[in-house]
């Protein structure tokens, strides 16, 4: 497996690769609609093209294709007190047949060691509040939970809830 920074020749890939991820571990928990719509407007060629210009993408690489990637940047997530040197990790995405190998580690572990990351007053994250593995990953590198947001979608607001995560720099 290889890590590498995303270049622009990337984007079409890691969009389609988002997409393909997203539907494949959380599609059962929307309607088709909703699902759609989310591809088309989160995760969409176009939304990787704008989030390029202040975004920093790695990429995780086997068996000649993209199989992975970390996305991070700029803090969105609503929280109280936010500080300009807050960061946000948005997405860490590994494909199904890859998980289990250390592969997330690895993405999260390079993404924390990124000097734009470690410059950050702190880090944080949401994640699916049923996505166990994912949530005993971040808890594992020092992130505890401090609130929740529910998910808006195009039909209304998803039952489940995303919790926000938050890292203070120089925890390991």
């Amino acid at each position: 497996m290889n890590l590498r920074a995303a270049g622009t020749e990337d984007i079409t890939a890691l969009a389609a690769l988002a997409r393909h991820i997203y539907a494949e571990a959380f599609g059962p928990s929307f309607d088709a609609a909703d699902l759609a719509a989310h591809l088309g407007t989160n995760l969409s060629d176009a939304y990787f093209r704008q989030a390029w210009e202040e975004d920093v993408f790695l990429l995780a690489e086997a068996e000649g294709r993209l199989i992975g990637f970390v996305q991070f940047g700029p803090l969105r997530i609503a929280v109280p007190a936010p500080s300009p040197e807050d960061q946000e990790l948005r997405r860490l995405y590994v494909e199904a047949g890859f998980r289990n190998r250390g592969i997330g580690r690895r993405l999260l572990e390079a993404a924390l060691a990124h000097p734009r990351l470690q410059r950050a007053a702190r880090v944080f994250l949401d994640v699916w509040e049923q996505n166990q593995g994912a949530r005993r990953l971040y808890q594992s590198y020092g992130f505890r939970v401090i609130g929740g947001h529910g998910l808006a979608t195009a039909s209304g607001t998803a039952p489940d809830q995303d919790l926000i995560m938050l890292r203070c720099c120089g925890i390991s």
